[in-house]
């Protein structure tokens, strides 16, 4: 494993597992980036709860759908994850390129079941290191995207996972951008006299120069 695999794989495994605090749900968390109908289509006949919002102190917002009955997956509850973090809070002062090497080192090192999952986002992989858990990742528009499921059969699922991946991405994950750019853009205000000239404004929490994808 490259060293650029080894770093940016260690700060990805910290992705959304930090002490966190439920919000109430609103356009910019993470469940507003997939549908119900969505998550349902997963579970099949098991009724899926309410999705739980959470964020945490590097700006991640995190949802968590969970269904079946019993305490863990082992017992046979089963839940998807989902998380959006920015890249700038997750790889602080690491160049994109660097970080996108390293998302990709991590499925070209030869482990089974990892793969490069091709055209979504920047960089997307697979990675399943266990049959009852599956995690997809891409980096997209200025932040770090993960759905994950953790199920008795979530290896033999891998390929809706990765649709969920696909579709929080188009055109879930620019609202979500645009909803963080607006509460930028109103703390802003509240500390200037003046306003924003709404053409030369910019995702302050995605990454500098990015601009939303109406």
């Amino acid at each position: 494993m490259t060293k650029n695999a080894l770093i940016v794989g260690l700060a990805l495994v910290c992705l959304g597992v930090s002490e966190s605090v439920v919000q109430a749900q609103k356009p910019g968390d993470g469940c507003a980036l997939l549908q119900a109908a969505d998550i349902q289509a997963l579970a099949g006949t098991a009724k899926v709860g309410a999705g739980k919002a959470t964020t945490d102190a590097l700006g991640s917002r995190m949802c968590q759908y969970a269904w079946r009955t019993g305490g863990n997956v082992r017992s046979g509850r089963s839940f998807l994850n989902l998380s959006v973090t920015p890249t700038s809070k997750a790889f602080p002062g690491m160049d994109a390129s660097f970080v996108r090497q390293g998302l990709l080192a991590n499925a070209k090192a030869g482990a089974p079941n990892t793969a490069v999952i091709p055209a979504v986002g920047d960089a997307a992989i697979y990675e399943s290191d266990d049959p009852i858990r599956v995690k997809t990742t891409a980096l997209a528009r200025g932040n770090v995207l993960i759905v994950s499921l953790e199920s008795s059969d979530a290896r033999a699922k891998k390929d809706q996972v990765i649709a969920l991946l696909k579709a929080a991405l188009v055109p879930g994950l620019s609202e979500w951008n645009w909803a963080a750019y607006s509460n930028s853009v109103d703390r802003v205000r509240h500390r200037s006299t003046g306003d924003l000239d709404p053409s030369k404004r910019t995702i302050l929490t995605g990454g500098v120069g990015s601009t939303p994808a109406l």
